[in-house]
């Protein structure tokens, strides 16, 4: 019997395969599914904790929420007109 890592290092590479099958199969939804159990593995290979992944997934969607007010054209007008004065 293998040992666990080389079978989630296996599993990873071939879910990525299959990532690839899907995406040009243009099966989007089915992409998305292996790509959440390919970062599953991902994850454990890494010895990430699930609150690590949690704290990083919140701290993205806050650089994410964040990022979109700043980029709107009411302050990138806002930004032009404070520069000429």
């Amino acid at each position: 019997m293998q040992d666990t890592p080389s079978v989630i290092h296996r599993l990873i590479s071939e879910l990525e395969e299959c990532i690839r099958v899907a995406v040009e199969a243009e099966l989007p939804e089915t992409a998305t599914l292996i790509r959440m159990a390919w970062l599953d593995l991902i994850t454990r290979a890494n010895g990430i904790s699930e609150e690590e992944f949690e704290v990083f997934l919140f701290a993205l969607e806050s650089e994410v929420h964040v990022a979109k007010h700043i980029a709107t054209p009411e302050f990138v007008q806002f930004k032009r007109k404070a520069a000429e004065s």
